[in-house]
């Protein structure tokens, strides 16, 4: 558990203090908690002076899965069907070492999560199965800058809203969104950030955020090669969990599925909901190959113009031949993106 949320302003996360306690340590401290709680009257309030712990970013399901082989093959539990085109979650059950941004929350009346937004400017889901959440929401475009803050490093104007989310109910936060959130009961959830092709271009910006945030630290050090990408790469999983290399073969992969799903080639099992009908389904398709493929273009041109990120160069070849440790395998995955380009050139909007 975690106490204290102490996220910047671009929804980066600060050091906080952690702890290491079994789990019926946590439910001892929570029935302690609530107990205290309700007595003095506070229900509804959040008090962060508390310092009231707070189980953030439990990786439940790959927990379990890792812990006992011999558990049954059903889940833990199935994700809506609204939320199921999922880019990220998919790419990293299939392709990394068990990484996930699948989540259960478990925080007593009063434990908050600060302003922020979600990482990777991500969409992201959160579903109570216990309990009772206020959110609030800050509308992107009415927030501004201003010397004279209110202590969460912007200022914003009244055009905000707030939800409660009661249990059993759902709340979906769009991309870039910034809130805040507060347990008003002890509550438990579960919670998903995901990618898909619509917004794919906004994750993308986020790495190059990062990328040109990584090359200012780096300078300010003089210690890290100018050609030391794999450091650059790893650097890069650390900030926000993933990095170019990740990246750009989430959205080849991606795009050679959908295109093998348009063709009626079946390599691959779906992924995400059935559509109603065929002329349906074909909509879908082509509007997210043609996402993906001006995507994939973006990345292989190293453009860094779609954000104000300076002169930096995001060196697709130099990282991916540094993370698969081949020049000759980078070359491959480069040859092969291209070709996918070719064939999706007749897509259009």
């Amino acid at each position: 558990p975690g106490r204290g949320s102490n996220l910047d302003d671009d929804g980066r996360a600060q050091e906080c203090e952690t702890m290491e306690m079994k789990l019926s340590e946590w439910i001892d401290e929570c029935r302690d908690h609530e107990e205290q709680f309700h007595a003095s009257g506070r229900s509804g309030e959040r008090r962060p002076r508390d310092n009231i712990g707070y189980l953030k970013d439990w990786h439940l399901v790959n927990f379990l899965s890792q812990r006992n082989e011999s558990l049954p093959s059903w889940p833990l539990y199935t994700t809506p069907s609204f939320f199921q085109r999922d880019l990220l979650n998919d790419f990293l059950r299939r392709y990394s070492d068990g990484g996930d941004y699948k989540f259960v929350y478990w925080g007593p009346s009063g434990s908050a999560t600060t302003l922020h937004s979600d990482v990777l400017h991500s969409y992201s889901w959160s579903y109570n199965v216990v309990g009772m959440k206020k959110w609030i929401f800050h509308i992107p475009e009415l927030q501004r800058d201003n010397d004279d803050d209110d202590g969460r490093g912007e200022h914003y104007n009244s055009k905000q809203f707030e939800v409660i989310q009661n249990t059993g109910e759902t709340i979906f936060v769009p991309a870039t969104w910034k809130h805040e959130v507060i347990n008003l009961l002890e509550t438990i959830s579960i919670n998903h950030n995901w990618i898909t092709a619509a917004n794919v271009d906004l994750s993308w910006q986020c790495l190059l955020t990062e990328i040109s945030s990584i090359e200012t630290e780096l300078q300010s050090w003089g210690h890290i090669p100018d050609l030391d990408f794999a450091a650059r790469e790893n650097m890069l999983r650390g900030c926000i969990g993933l990095d170019v290399t990740s990246f750009f073969f989430m959205v080849l992969v991606e795009l050679i599925r959908l295109l093998s799903s348009l063709y009626g080639v079946d390599c691959d099992e779906s992924v995400g909901e059935e559509l109603d009908s065929s002329e349906d389904r074909l909509l879908d398709l082509t509007s997210a190959i043609f996402r993906l493929r001006n995507m994939l273009c973006i990345i292989m041109e190293n453009s860094m113009e779609i954000i104000d990120v300076g002169d930096c160069d995001v060196h697709l070849e130099k990282r991916l031949s540094s993370v698969l440790e081949s020049q000759e395998l980078a070359n491959e995955a480069l040859s092969c993106a291209t070709n996918v380009v070719k064939m999706t050139d007749r897509f259009e909007p």
